[in-house]
C-alpha cells in the first residue's frame, strides 16, 4: 500500500475508533451531536467510495494498494447500537428491529451495486457483513432518534430497588433489580447508567420515566428521583 493510501486508511480507522468511543462513553448532553456524527459516518464512506473513481474501496484484498472505508461503516454503527442497548429501554423493540432490517437491506444493496470492492470473490461475504452492519446502524439510529427527539411530557413511577450489581461481561454494565412496575409487572433486572447506579440505594426508590417516543416507539429509562426533575 502506498504511503498516501496508508495514511488515508489510518485516518479512516482512527476517526472511526474515536467516534465509537465517544458515543459509547459521552454524557447525555453530548449524545445528539455524537450520534449525528456516527450516523453520518457510513453515509460519508459510501459517498467517498462512489466519488473516488475506484481510488477508494469499501473493502480491499490482502495486498490492496487503495484505502478502504470499512471501518467508517462498521465501528460507528456498532457504537450506535451499543448506546441504544444501554440504559435506554425501547418497549416496542420488535418494531425498531423491523425498521433496522429494512435499513440493513437497503444499505447492503447500495454497497453491493456500488461496485467499489477491492475483490470480487469476497463481495458476497462483505455484503453480508454490511447487511449486519446496516442492521446495527438502523437499530441504533431508529432508537436514538426516537429517544433524543422525544420532547413529550413523561409519565413517572417510583419503583423500589431490591438489589444492585455490576454485570460480569466485558462492559461491566451496572444493573438494578427492581420491584414490579407498569412496564415490567414481574420486576427484574434493568440496565442503568453508572451515575444512576451510584445514586441508587437498595430498599429506596428510583424513578421509572416513560415516554411515548418521537417516532412512536414507547421507551423508558431509570433515573434517581432527584434527576427526574430535569427530564
Amino acid at each position: 500500500m502506498k504511503i498516501g493510501s496508508l495514511a488515508l486508511s489510518a485516518i479512516f480507522w482512527i476517526t472511526s475508533v474515536l467516534l465509537t468511543l465517544w458515543i459509547v462513553r459521552c454524557p447525555s448532553d453530548q449524545l445528539a451531536f455524537s450520534a449525528s456524527l456516527c450516523a453520518l459516518s457510513p453515509v460519508l464512506a459510501l459517498i467517498l467510495t462512489r466519488l473516488s473513481g475506484g481510488r477508494i474501496v469499501i473493502s480491499g484484498q490482502r495486498n490492496e494498494t487503495r484505502p478502504d472505508t470499512i471501518a467508517l461503516f462498521f465501528l460507528p454503527s456498532l457504537g450506535l447500537t451499543i448506546r441504544a442497548l444501554g440504559p435506554i429501554h425501547i418497549i416496542n423493540w420488535q418494531v425498531a428491529l423491523i425498521c433496522a432490517a429494512v435499513i440493513g437491506v437497503v444499505w447492503s444493496g447500495l454497497a453491493y451495486f456500488s461496485g467499489t470492492f477491492g475483490r470480487q470473490r469476497g463481495r458476497l461475504i462483505i455484503t453480508s457483513v454490511l447487511f449486519l452492519t446496516g442492521l446495527a446502524y438502523g437499530y441504533g439510529v431508529v432508537c436514538l432518534i426516537d429517544t433524543i427527539a422525544d420532547s413529550a411530557p413523561p409519565k413517572i413511577t417510583e419503583v423500589t430497588v431490591l438489589k444492585k450489581y455490576i454485570g460480569a461481561g466485558r462492559g461491566h454494565t451496572p444493573y438494578l433489580v427492581l420491584a414490579p412496575s407498569t412496564v415490567n409487572p414481574e420486576g427484574g433486572d434493568e440496565a442503568v447508567s453508572q451515575q444512576v447506579y451510584q445514586g441508587a440505594t437498595v430498599g429506596q426508590k428510583v424513578c421509572l420515566v416513560e415516554r411515548p417516543g418521537a417516532i412512536g416507539l414507547e421507551w423508558y429509562e431509570i433515573l434517581t428521583c432527584e434527576r427526574k426533575l430535569s427530564t
